[in-house]
């Protein structure tokens, strides 16, 4: 094989599995700053084991100006930095880590209610992934802050859009992830559970890169998402 068809063939299999990665997760990674959110309405930065290793002006925890008539769910963090809130009651809004209405106010989320939301998270190419409860697995899919099935219709259309993942612990009773978070620069996907425990892995496999972890996270989430970059 000459020198220009080894490159060749070199490129083509970085294209392919950088199709496939890009998909599902990319690897494990040391994340990027994790962010979490509070149901006392309090946010704080830290690693995926320790929420307040970064403090922001001195101060481990910082108020978050959230509405008070509306309950978040998940949050996410898009490539720009702009972080993305969702609410139970079917909305969503564009703002900043302690401004959710700073860029774009409340707009319908159009997720189906049928399907109980477990996490959202947005990947490096700026695509977002919705997790819901499904008894002993649970179900993803891919698409936009407004149309959660957007891109995983083609991917999984058997279901109408909806992907099986494998994301429970099911050592200690089945348990559903509680918030799960999706580090952009590599896109591996984190999942914090109710017992103070973390795994990462992919959108389909909760523990493909490092299974449970303690999170040391001792205070109710509402959201947690990592900033996409280093």
């Amino acid at each position: 094989m000459t020198k220009k068809m080894t490159c060749i063939f070199a490129l083509v299999i970085l294209v392919i599995s950088g199709c496939w990665l890009d998909r599902w997760g990319k690897g494990p990674t040391d994340p990027a700053k994790v962010y979490y959110w509070y149901a006392d309405g309090m946010v704080s930065r830290g690693r995926s084991d320790n929420p307040v290793a970064y403090p922001v002006n001195g101060q481990e925890y910082y108020p978050c100006t959230c509405p008070e008539s509306k309950k978040i769910i998940a949050t996410g963090i898009a490539k720009n930095d702009r972080v993305y809130y969702w609410y139970e009651d079917n909305t969503t809004s564009v703002g900043t880590t302690d401004e959710p209405t700073k860029y774009m106010t409340y707009y319908p989320s159009n997720r189906d209610t049928a399907r109980e939301l477990i996490g959202v998270a947005i990947a490096g190419n700026d695509r977002v992934y919705y997790w819901y409860r499904g008894g002993m697995n649970a179900w993803v899919s891919i698409g936009t802050s407004n149309d959660p099935i957007k891109y995983s219709k083609n991917i999984c259309p058997a279901n109408n859009g909806y992907c099986e993942a494998d994301i429970i612990k099911k050592t200690d009773g089945y348990l559903n992830p509680i918030a799960v978070a999706i580090d952009g620069f590599y896109d591996t996907v984190y999942y914090w559970y109710p017992d103070q425990t973390v795994s990462s892995g992919t959108s389909v496999d909760a523990t493909k890169y490092r299974n449970y972890y303690g999170s040391n996270l001792h205070k109710e989430v509402v959201g947690i998402a990592i900033r996409n970059g280093k």
